[in-house]
């Protein structure tokens, strides 16, 4: 007979360390992509920035503490969802918010719509690499 008080399959979570792994990653994707878009806009556009080369450091460590907070948060609301898809879910919301943040903030020479779409398909394929591909996802 199974133990009542036992954590079931749906409110297991996801591993803490994956959770941290997962976040740091997006955190650091985005800010260096942030800062590489801001390099580009300064330097290949020729747009007049007002950003210091301090951006190269400070933006990836402001979304990784941006991300760490969210990624909590995102790991807490996939717990309703059966285990199979946590995992996916939580790496599909990472993705969607990485790449819409950057593009938005940064980039104006993509529409909102545009960069929403976007984000979707980078998000979905994402997700899809995380489950399928696993053992290259972890490295």
């Amino acid at each position: 007979m199974a133990d009542p008080t036992a954590p079931t399959e749906r409110s297991r979570p996801i591993d803490p360390r994956t959770v941290v792994r997962l976040s740091v990653w997006f955190g650091l994707m985005t800010g260096l992509g942030s800062a590489c878009l801001i390099g580009v806009q300064k330097f290949v556009l020729d747009d007049v920035t007002l950003s210091s080369p301090q951006m190269v450091w400070t933006a990836p460590v402001m979304m990784v503490l941006l991300f760490l907070p969210l990624g909590a948060a995102l790991s807490l609301l996939v717990r309703g969802l059966p285990a199979r898809h946590r995992l996916r879910a939580l790496v599909f919301a990472l993705a969607l918010i990485s790449c819409g943040i950057g593009p938005m903030i940064w980039g104006k020479q993509l529409g909102d719509a545009a960069v929403a779409i976007l984000s979707l398909g980078i998000a979905v394929q994402l997700s899809h690499f995380a489950v399928h591909r696993a053992p290259l996802f972890r490295r």
